[in-house]
């Protein structure tokens, strides 16, 4: 009759009739009702429209209203990275904990976690590339978006041709990782990456849907993150869904 959503590792949980008057306040998590909700559907855009993210002037455009959903951050669960691995950390209890150990080496950018041998791999140069792989989370450094700017994107000219991204994250550390990108703007309804050189600043134009952000990983974040296992079963310890992350970030 109902059902708990968690955003963070889209994880759904089916309820009962006797869901109401037992919900509780988790970040991350929403419920509903098995019916579908009434209006909606006539404002809707759809990804083909969005998807150039570029306006008649060359610029990338945006397709939604800001604030509508947090930013994606750690990939679902069984994707992981291709790329080179640093070293690999033994008995780590899960993904959050594998970031924050990525988090304290230099030389990493992105991380592998495997659920079932609780092992973590920390990776070095771009985690944007991913691959189908059972029992794996792969995330960025950090989850901070502090040095993102969102609703505006960068007119300035593109580095390389557009790509599709899962997360503005990956978009960062696809442009990080590519010689003469300095920013990059990311559409979240097309999900469309676009790089961009050091003549990025000062060409921002408002457009809803795109954020920016610079090639260097923003301070904060990764500390509190909490992980699709943790989630996984919607109960915290009094048996109440638990969410999985931080809104808005």
């Amino acid at each position: 009759f109902y059902f708990t959503f968690n955003r963070n590792s889209s994880t759904c949980f089916l309820k009962g009739a006797d869901a109401p008057g037992t919900e509780r306040e988790y970040p991350g998590d929403m419920v509903g009702p098995k019916e579908f909700c009434s209006g909606g559907g006539e404002d809707v855009e759809t990804e083909e429209e969005s998807e150039s993210g570029t306006g008649s002037d060359g610029a990338e455009s945006g397709a939604g209203s800001e604030g509508e959903e947090e930013l994606k951050c750690f990939h679902p669960i069984n994707w992981k990275s291709i790329a080179r691995t640093l070293k690999t950390e033994s008995g780590v209890k899960d993904a959050a904990a594998c970031q924050r150990l990525c988090a304290k080496e230099d030389q990493c950018t992105h991380f592998n976690y495997h659920t079932d041998s609780h092992s973590c791999e920390l990776k070095i140069k771009n985690g944007s590339d991913v691959v189908e792989a059972a029992n794996v989370i792969t995330g960025p450094k950090t989850c901070s978006s502090s040095c993102f700017t969102l609703g505006v994107g960068h007119t300035a000219k593109e580095m390389a041709r557009s790509e599709k991204k899962y997360s503005p994250f990956d978009c960062q550390s696809w442009c990080r990782d590519t010689n003469g990108c300095f920013y990059f703007t990311f559409n979240r309804n097309s999900s469309t990456c676009f790089l961009k050189g050091a003549d990025a600043p000062g060409t921002e134009r408002e457009y809803p849907g795109d954020m920016v952000g610079p090639k260097e990983f923003c301070s904060g974040g990764g500390e509190d993150v909490e992980t699709e296992e943790e989630s996984e079963s919607g109960t915290g310890s009094d048996g109440a869904e638990s969410g999985a992350g931080s809104e808005g970030e």
